[in-house]
């Protein structure tokens, strides 16, 4: 089965009654039930390619890449479902790795072997439910560790070995803006995440972002997107599922093809900021990120959020 046409696997969430006050709130379990549906939807019905069940097999050494503090990407919800569709292709939980993306945001080199540091940064849903896999956390100063992956445009590409000798690359992540890369999603996860300190410096470098492409919502010609997207593409990223809106009011997920999946979503996303704030008014423009939604320790507090209606496809 080979699925071309483009999906958006999309939960509307209904505002609060104006007339009753009624918030028709319901439970985590069931938001989480309707979140899981449109996951798996999107994973059955890919973009530019097949299933991911029909793309690997027995024997296939899979690395699935995360990013843990990422609280805009339910990893809770889409790692079982990426986990099931590996077990229907018969894929053995010995020859799974899952690989801790790296948050340059909050860490340092010596916070980063702080066992107590680490485990913070995991969610107990993720973490409960990796006991079988072998899971690594990347560290982007251990040399050792890093596949050298040539240059790009200045910048000496490598990325956790995990990544880069797999027989098939997945990535998870959420697409919202960037102040310096435009937009994230699952190659921000490996190409930033995983990738070496003197990668991510030279990307962040003053070369780069002293060129004017170089600001939230900008992706064509943007140097450090583009050697981001670079570094993952030479590690063989060959799946990614990306999500926006988790939390917010309305909840999109699509997968496939990690280029086309990412064009995709950012293009959605340019087109949601452009309602929002008029490029003209502003500058930088896109300032405002359009996916801003609750982090996932404060999602039940949440819960008089709107319902959701429905899920269902949206072809481009």
């Amino acid at each position: 089965m080979q699925s071309d046409e483009v999906h958006d696997w999309i939960i509307h969430w209904l505002p609060k009654s104006a007339t009753t006050g009624d918030d028709r709130s319901q439970s985590v379990v069931e938001v989480d039930g309707r979140v899981t549906g449109a996951i798996q939807r999107a994973l059955m019905s890919p973009q530019g390619g097949m299933p991911l069940r029909e793309q690997v097999g027995p024997g296939t050494r899979v690395t699935v890449a995360i990013d843990p503090s990422d609280d805009q990407c339910p990893n809770a919800l889409m790692l079982p479902a990426v986990m099931e569709e590996l077990r229907a292709a018969h894929v053995r939980d010995s020859d799974v790795t899952v690989l801790l993306a790296h948050d340059f945001r909050a860490f340092d080199a010596e916070s980063l072997h702080d066992p107590i540091m680490r485990d913070a940064t995991i969610e107990a849903g993720i973490r409960g439910g990796l006991s079988r896999y072998n899971v690594v956390r990347h560290d982007p100063y251990d040399l050792q560790s890093l596949n050298q992956l040539g240059t790009f445009q200045h910048v000496p590409l490598s990325v956790n070995y995990l990544a880069a000798e797999s027989d098939y690359l997945i990535a998870t992540g959420s697409v919202h803006t960037h102040r310096q890369m435009g937009y994230t999603g699952g190659m921000f996860t490996v190409g930033v995440g995983c990738s070496g300190i003197a990668a991510v410096n030279e990307m962040f470098g003053s070369t780069n972002l002293d060129d004017p492409r170089v600001r939230t919502g900008v992706v064509q010609g943007n140097p450090v997107h583009n050697a981001m997207q670079q570094a993952a593409m030479r590690a063989g990223l060959a799946f990614s599922i990306e999500c926006s809106g988790y939390g917010g009011d309305e909840f999109v997920v699509r997968a496939g093809n990690p280029a086309r999946v990412n064009e995709a979503m950012v293009d959605m996303a340019n087109f949601r900021v452009q309602l929002i704030a008029p490029l003209s008014r502003r500058d930088p423009p896109l300032m405002q990120n359009p996916f801003e939604s609750f982090p996932r320790p404060a999602l039940k507090s949440a819960l008089a959020r709107p319902l959701p209606t429905f899920v269902d496809e949206m072809p481009d």
